[in-house]
């Protein structure tokens, strides 16, 4: 449960950081209000929010995503598997005591 809440928590971020990424890579930001003699200029220099970070940023989000899917076809995996060998006899056992643990094999013939 704690893997799928990080999961999910992790989605929602990259998520945001794609939003993020996708509405400031056309932005811009003002770096100097005048010019090199004195005079009034605005100078803007891009954000450093490039095509590339956006797609970096989807990709991130789409691993997420595959973890996600990934945990919970194994889960259901080991669910099925759980399921078929509920009744399967106990061959192997292992009793703990406070000075010592015990392991017992047993064997059929």
């Amino acid at each position: 449960m704690t893997f799928e809440a990080v999961a999910l928590v992790m989605i929602g971020q990259s998520a945001s950081d794609v939003r993020e990424a996708r509405r400031n890579k056309a932005d811009s930001i003002p770096v100097s209000f005048v010019n090199a003699a004195g005079g009034p200029l605005i100078i803007f220099k891009r954000t450093p929010f490039p095509s590339t970070l956006v797609n970096s940023r989807r990709a991130h989000l789409e691993d997420w995503i595959a973890v996600l899917i990934a945990n919970h076809l194994f889960s259901a995996a080991d669910g099925y598997v759980a399921a078929l060998l509920w009744d399967l006899p106990q061959e192997v056992s292992l009793r703990a005591s406070p000075r010592s643990a015990e392991l017992a094999i047993r064997v059929s013939w």
